[in-house]
């Protein structure tokens, strides 16, 4: 009896895996193209603007889809801190 209803649990959690699986593999398959271009776009600029390019720290302060975080470190004062809003990868598969 016991067997059974672990072989049950078992085929149930497996069926559901399956399926939770399939409907991700359909949410990403039907991403649209150009806003995660644009998103990697956005994420590389973020990645020059915390590597210290002059350039890229301009271009994100007048971005309002890259999010500026300031934190005070002991070592070098106040540090600025580029990344981008999780909003546009959301607005990538359509919640948005």
């Amino acid at each position: 009896m016991l067997a059974t209803a672990t072989v049950v649990a078992l085929v149930c959690f497996v069926s559901f895996a399956v399926m939770v699986g399939i409907a991700i593999i359909v949410k990403i398959w039907k991403a649209d193209p150009e806003q995660l271009k644009e998103y990697r776009r956005l994420k590389d600029l973020a990645r020059r603007a915390n590597d210290d390019q002059a350039d890229a720290e301009h271009q994100c302060e007048c971005n309002s889809d890259i999010k500026i975080t300031t934190y005070w470190n002991s070592t070098w004062g106040n540090v600025k801190s580029y990344s981008v809003h999780r909003r546009m990868l959301y607005a990538c598969f359509g919640h948005y």
